[in-house]
């Protein structure tokens, strides 16, 4: 793909994870979508903003600790994609109480980061 966009980015990388092992233990398994970004009726989106939905959370979740971090949390963006405030805040807080928070535009690129966080390079 020349231009992938950010749904076969993320299906490249949710593919990716099936087959990659980080001691013993398959990455899929600890890899999380977070829907935030689906269209919605205005009174679905106030129900599951009632349930705790949040502006600005992250694509995915890699929820395995690694070298001393709870967690990653990664924001998948197509080339020319750009990060939004709600975004940036979220990832900023999320580092500020121990996880990594990466932007990544493309799978390569998720993936270094995802092999970089669990020291697997």
């Amino acid at each position: 793909m020349i231009n992938p966009n950010e749904h076969e980015i993320q299906s490249a990388i949710v593919d990716w994870s099936k087959l990659k092992k980080h001691n013993n233990l398959t990455v899929f398994d600890y890899l999380i979508k977070i829907p935030n970004e689906a269209k919605r009726s205005y009174a679905l989106a106030a129900r599951l903003k009632k349930e705790g939905l949040k502006a600005g959370v992250s694509d995915l979740f890699l929820a395995l600790p690694s070298n001393g971090y709870f967690g990653l949390w990664l924001e998948i963006k197509a080339k020319r994609g750009r990060v939004t405030e709600a975004q940036a805040k979220f990832i900023d807080k999320m580092v500020c109480v121990g996880y990594v928070g990466k932007v990544a535009y493309s799978a390569e690129q998720a993936i270094n980061m995802i092999d970089d966080y669990l020291g697997d390079k």
